[in-house]
Parts: structure tokens; C-alpha cells; sequence
């Protein structure tokens, strides 16, 4: 104990390095349980006895132990490799235990007297926390430190510079998680440029910058853009990484979600079952991984029209969920919401409600009443009412929902607006608003021509409501002209 230790007041500096009053001092913490042992011949000291050695540090000494100990964390998390290292459970489990250091260490940062110089010089610390914050699903905090290390990189070395558009991409995929996939959108439009510039067009970061801006077009409804974005990645990655990392199954995952869009859904379930064999393997049955394949499988089991399984399957995904996430946690919501749809479409409305009514509540606290997750939500419920025949009250939620929609997706109006249009045309008929149905049924079909083509599943089936509509108003020549539109023989 005698080395010098530099960056403390005389008086503290002086306690280090005698090694006797050093001893004295240690005895004494002892004594009063601010210091003791730990498991594996560890020490553990009280944080009352690190902030007063924290307060009895000059300047630029905090910033150097704080840039040390986060570099330190870091390390043991290895967030510097990203999305490239396999994470297990245990892995997972560690980061999450980790965590609370790591926010202990930043607002040490926040404190020092310069923090935006720290960031200037740290940036690359600044990305790896926001990548960790993200991938435990802490957007906020993401974001913020994400934002911070953008602003420094962008005065710095320019808005072009590869180390720019790396921070773009952190953000951008952090927004994606999400669900804020105009903000991804174009972010990832401005970085995916130099990515392939600079490193190569399949390289690992450009690759990921194609699957997120894939699931961003999946989401606007331009799906053919999507299908080729996504293929590009998983050619990249399976050719660097292996066609069983797990960066590449997380690209097959997105193409079969893409194939579901489609409508393609037996080659959406045989690409994900592909994936979710490889990750039970690989990662075990309570991965974060595998649990989202078991949902998206789900999913896909409700347009095959094998509803009982869907719902099963739901159930499982909910309970590994709720323990291992908690109630609110994204996903948790997310499997309430699907679990509510499959118990709807197995016409079990009074077990659906008060599913739908719980998953409404959580995505308000955890989002607010107007983003898109709290909508989808209600909308759901409108629906659930007008099966219900409880009409009044599946107009309310179905016109709240699609305000909202409108007002989130603007001039350039989503999936989400025409398909809560196609609900409000059928809820017209059952109140025997003709006019209005017959409004909502046109913008409805005219939408999904348009986002999605004429010969999707989804389009038909609403051409297929019309006519059927229009008929039994005795509206023979509009019905005939839906038929020759769509070539139905209905």
C-alpha cells in the first residue's frame, strides 16, 4: 500500500500511502461493517465510504476513475461487439445485473464540472451504454446517450463520417425496438449510404442497417422494398457470420414476417420454425430469442386458421413473459395483446375483454394513450364490442383509434388507418348507417389497393365484404363492378 496514489487532497493522499495508517484506517471500517468480505476473497466496501473518497478527488481525477470504471463495465458486458456476440441467458442475466453500475457511473459523468468534453472523448462509451440500455428495453435512457454521442460525432467529424453514421444506426435500431419506425426510417436512410461506401455492401453494420430499414418497410407497407432489403441481409450475414448466428436468424425472423405481410403464410411458419429449431438449440427454451419466435409463430398459426394452438402457444409465451420481463415489460404487453386476438377470433369475447382492457392499461402507463401499440389496442376492444353487439361502444374505441392513426401517420396515411376504416364500414351496417359504411368500405378497399396491390389476401377480403354489402342493398351494378375489378365470382 505504499505506491502513490495521485488526484487526492494532501491530507487523503498521505493516508494511502502510509502504510500503517492505512491498516488503522482499514481497521476502523472494519469495525463499524463499512467494510467487509465478500464471496471469492472479494471486498465489499459501503458507498458511504466511496462517496467520501468520490468527494476528496480533484476534477480531473473523477473524470479519470469514471471514464475507468465504465470502461470496466463495459468490458465485462463486451457491449463493444454488439449485435455480433451471442448472448445467452446467463449473459443476459449478468448485463442486467450491471446495469445499475452503469447509471451509477454516468451520473458520476453528469456531475464533473465539463460532461459534454467526456462525451467528446468517449463517444464510443456513450453508444455501447445506449446499445445495452436498448437491448434491456430502457428507451429512454437510449436514446438520450445515443442523441448526446450523435450531437458530439456531428460537430466533430461531420454528418458523413463512418463513426457518425455507426451512432445513426445505434439510434436508428434503438427507435426501431421501439416501434417509432418513421424516426428509424430516416435515420437509417441517411447512414446506410456510407456504411456501404466505407465498409462494403455486406458488411456486418450495413447488414443491419438493411434488416432495420426492411422493418421499417414492412411497417409502411412497402413490401416488395422490404422483401429484397431483407434478403440482402441474411445473404450478408449468413456469408460472414454463419447461417446459424444469431444475427442471421434475427434476418430470416424478419423475412418470415415479411412473407406473413404477403400474405405468403405456410413459407412464413416454415422460415421461422427453421429459426426457432436453431435457437432452442443454441440459446434454450427461455431466451428473449426463442420466446419472440414462439410469438411470431403464434401469430402466424391465427392466419392458418389453427387458432386453438395459436392460443396455447400465447398462454406459454405469456407466463415465461410475465416471470422473466414482468407485466408491463414491451413484450409481456405485446403477448397480452395477440393472446386477446386469438381468444377473439375463437369467439370467447367475455375471456377477451378484460384481456384487452389490461393490455389498453399497460400500454397507456408504459407508452401513453396516443401511441401507435395503445391504439392497435383499442381499436381491438371496438372490435371485440361490435362482435359483442354492443355497438355505441365499438364505435367510440374505433374512432378513437383511427384519429389516432391519422394523426400519427399524417398525409401518407398506414395500414393501420384502412383496416380500422374496413371495421367501421361492417360496425356502419349492424347500425344501419348504409351511407357511411358504404364511404368507409371504399376507403378501406382503396387503401389496401394501393399499400398492399389489388391481389392481396387482405384486399380481397374487403372486396369480397363489399360486394357482398352492396348486394344485399340490391346495389346490383356496383356490385358487379367490384367483381370485374377484382375478378371475384362471388
Amino acid at each position: 500500500m505504499s505506491q502513490k496514489v495521485s488526484g487526492y487532497s494532501p491530507g487523503t493522499e498521505a493516508a494511502y500511502t502510509n502504510t500503517a495508517a492505512a491498516e488503522t484506517r482499514v481497521a476502523i471500517l472494519y469495525s463499524y461493517s463499512f467494510m467487509k468480505r465478500g464471496s471469492s476473497d472479494s471486498i465489499v466496501i459501503h458507498p458511504l465510504v466511496h462517496a467520501w473518497a468520490r468527494e476528496r478527488m480533484s476534477s480531473e481525477a473523477k473524470g479519470k476513475e469514471c471514464e475507468a470504471a465504465l470502461k470496466k463495465i463495459i468490458a465485462t458486458t463486451r457491449a463493444s461487439e454488439g449485435r455480433s456476440y451471442i448472448r445467452t441467458t446467463e449473459h443476459l442475466a449478468l448485463e442486467r445485473r450491471l446495469l445499475p453500475h452503469i447509471d451509477i457511473a454516468l451520473s458520476w459523468i453528469s456531475a464533473l464540472p465539463q460532461p459534454e468534453e467526456f462525451v467528446d472523448q468517449n463517444a464510443a462509451l456513450w453508444t455501447d451504454c445506449g446499445y445495452l440500455y436498448s437491448l434491456h428495453k430502457r428507451y429512454a435512457d437510449a436514446e438520450k446517450l445515443y442523441s448526446r454521442a450523435l450531437e458530439s460525432r456531428t460537430r466533430l467529424l461531420g454528418t458523413n463520417h463512418l463513426e457518425t453514421s455507426r451512432t445513426k444506426l445505434g439510434l436508428a435500431l434503438s427507435y426501431r425496438l421501439e416501434e417509432r419506425y418513421q424516426e428509424a426510417s430516416q435515420l437509417l436512410e441517411h447512414c446506410l449510404p456510407v456504411l456501404e461506401n466505407e465498409l462494403g455492401l455486406d458488411a456486418f453494420e450495413t447488414c443491419e442497417a438493411l434488416r432495420g430499414l426492411a422493418d421499417t418497410r414492412k411497417q409502411q407497407s412497402l413490401l416488395p422494398e422490404a422483401i429484397d432489403l431483407i434478403e440482402r441481409a441474411v445473404t450478408g450475414h449468413s456469408h460472414h457470420l454463419g447461417p446459424r448466428h444469431p444475427q442471421t436468424l434475427l434476418g430470416l425472423e424478419s423475412q418470415a414476417l415479411i412473407n406473413k405481410a404477403l400474405g405468403q403464410y405456410k413459407e412464413a411458419l416454415r422460415v421461422l420454425e427453421q429459426v426457432l429449431a436453431v435457437n432452442i438449440e443454441q440459446l434454450g427454451g427461455e431466451h428473449p430469442n426463442t420466446l419472440r419466435n414462439l410469438l411470431n409463430k403464434a401469430s402466424i398459426l391465427i392466419n392458418l386458421d389453427r387458432l386453438d394452438e395459436s392460443k396455447t402457444l400465447f398462454e406459454q409465451v405469456f407466463r415465461s413473459a410475465e416471470t422473466q420481463f414482468g407485466p408491463l415489460d414491451p413484450f409481456t404487453l405485446k403477448t397480452i395483446h395477440n393472446l386477446t386476438f386469438a381468444t377473439f377470433s375463437l369467439q370467447q369475447y367475455s375471456e377477451a375483454v378484460p384481456l384487452c382492457e389490461l393490455v389498453i392499461a399497460g400500454r397507456e402507463k408504459t407508452y401513453g394513450k396516443n401511441h401507435m401499440l395503445t391504439l392497435s389496442s383499442v381499436e381491438l376492444l371496438g372490435v371485440i364490442y361490435h362482435r359483442q353487439g354492443l355497438l355505441e361502444k365499438g364505435s367510440t374505441c374505433l374512432q378513437a383509434a383511427l384519429a389516432g392513426y391519422k394523426t400519427l401517420s399524417g398525409s401518407s396515411r398506414s395500414i393501420s388507418v384502412y383496416r380500422t376504416l374496413h371495421y367501421l364500414a361492417q360496425l356502419c351496417v349492424s347500425q344501419g348507417k348504409l351511407s357511411d359504411a358504404k364511404s368507409f368500405y371504399q376507403e378501406a378497399l382503396e387503401g389496401h389497393r394501393n399499400l398492399l396491390g389489388p391481389e392481396h389476401e387482405a384486399t380481397l377480403r374487403i372486396a369480397g365484404d363489399f360486394v357482398n354489402f352492396c348486394e344485399s342493398q340490391n346495389w346490383e351494378e356496383d356490385a358487379a363492378s367490384l367483381k370485374a375489378s377484382y375478378m371475384l365470382s362471388l
